[in-house]
């Protein structure tokens, strides 16, 4: 492991990537198995079956893809009050401030 002084390399970024990538595909695979086709790291997986249960008809199918889209919007929003009360202003609190305002219902 290296000494965490100045930017990662472009090699560091990419295995990175691919490690983030790997860790996301697996926590899905899990959750999709052990959930009964319930997606758990990517919120794309849950809006386009929920889409297509709404295209369907299939009300109770739009609840179960449903409710963790909402509840993943939930834990934006309330992760972006808390960085706003955490400090000076730096890129992090910049980024969840800005998807709080995005995610806002109002």
């Amino acid at each position: 492991m290296r000494a965490a002084t100045g930017p990662l390399t472009t090699l560091e970024k990419v295995n990175l990537a691919l490690a983030m990538t790997w860790a996301a595909g697996f926590v899905d695979l899990v959750g999709y198995v052990s959930l009964y086709g319930l997606y758990t790291s990517q919120m794309t997986g849950n809006a386009v079956a929920m889409a297509r249960h709404v295209s369907q008809l299939e009300w109770a199918g739009v609840v179960r893809r449903g409710w963790p889209i909402v509840t993943f919007v939930f834990g934006l929003m309330l992760g972006a009050l808390i960085s706003l009360d955490s400090g000076p202003p730096s890129l992090a609190n910049t980024l969840s401030a800005s998807v709080f305002r995005t995610t806002a219902p109002w």
